[in-house]
């Protein structure tokens, strides 16, 4: 079995920060996800 860690960050600092870069993400739902220490993906 794979071991899963999953961070919820609650004031979304990483989100914000997202929609703040790319103004087509404000107003939705965004969420960061960290695959590696080294690569990190935006969806919404």
């Amino acid at each position: 079995m794979d071991r899963v860690i999953m961070h919820v960050d609650m004031d979304y600092f990483y989100a914000q920060i997202e929609q703040r870069e790319d103004p087509a993400l404000a107003g939705r739902a965004v969420a960061v996800c960290m695959v590696s220490a080294r690569k990190g993906s935006v969806g919404s």
